[in-house]
């Protein structure tokens, strides 16, 4: 592993970083990542939550690539080299994996207030074209009966402990979400992470994927078309909750895309049961 930059503790008004022994420690929005300076996947996240931290989850997450022509899925275990660049409204982490004709390269930053993440799939030169998917996780509290969920779909919101596997794909017409979003929240502790898609944001497949036998949350890109002149992008959006409830991340998304939610005619609510 190499440092490209060393850095003391910067902060902005939207985010902060710094180092903390092993780790590099983000914050933005209502959350505190930490990040292994070993492998640059989430150990512990923390809910800042109106004043009072909630911890979320403290183990480790993985960010995976599956190369399908290869049908094999890249995770941390087969790291070769990790490379950290520390700015200062940012953190980028370049991967390498063995066997792997690819670089990851990870980026987090402060958009528009909110906490990004962004990866970025390069194929070496020469490699043959190939789909493949790409799937960042966040650590899911143990054990999950806590967690509730909520996304813009029926039977929700609901306990993560009523389904033993799930997926949840955006735009997906029959048993789909209408939103690229989801809550989840403990009521107890009065505290949520939220998560969502840009909706400018265009990528052939996106879900999420949890369940009662799953120790994380994923966020996968799917069916992306991956060669040496067009590399994979994926990218969502981040925030953490100052409640048990999923009607805060249904504002936040509302606030920042107000355009999508409200009509451009005034007429449409002269209409009855009409839809936009």
């Amino acid at each position: 592993m190499r440092m490209q930059k060393d850095l003391g503790t910067v902060e902005m008004c939207y985010f902060s970083l710094k180092e903390e022994g092993s780790f590099w420690v983000i914050t933005c929005n209502g959350l505190e990542l930490k990040l292994s300076k070993t492998d640059g996947c989430l150990r512990k996240s923390t809910i800042l939550a109106g004043g009072k931290d909630f911890l979320w989850a403290e183990y480790a997450g993985d960010v995976t690539v599956r190369d399908d022509l290869k049908r094999f899925r890249f995770g941390r275990e087969d790291l070769e080299k990790v490379e950290f660049t520390a700015q200062d409204d940012s953190l980028a982490i370049r991967k390498r994996f063995r066997n792997a004709p690819f670089t990851l390269e990870e980026r987090y930053y402060a958009d528009q207030g909110d906490l990004a993440w962004e990866g970025t799939l390069t194929l070496d030169d020469k490699e043959e074209f190939r789909s493949c998917s790409i799937r960042w996780e966040m650590p899911l509290p143990q054990p999950v009966f806590s967690v509730n969920v909520w996304a813009a779909r029926e039977g929700m919101p609901s306990s993560i402990s009523r389904y033993a596997s799930l997926a949840l794909e955006y735009g997906e017409v029959t048993s789909g979400i209408l939103l690229p979003l989801l809550a989840c929240y403990n009521k107890r502790a009065d505290a949520g992470v939220a998560f969502t898609l840009p909706f400018d944001y265009k990528t052939p497949r996106f879900r999420y994927v949890f369940g009662f036998r799953e120790k994380d949350l994923g966020m996968e890109f799917d069916f992306l078309a991956l060669s040496p002149e067009s590399p994979a992008r994926t990218k969502f959006l981040m925030k953490g909750l100052s409640a048990g409830d999923y009607r805060p991340a249904l504002g936040w998304v509302y606030d920042r895309y107000t355009e999508y939610f409200e009509p451009v005619s005034p007429r449409i609510h002269s209409l009855w049961g009409g839809h936009i």
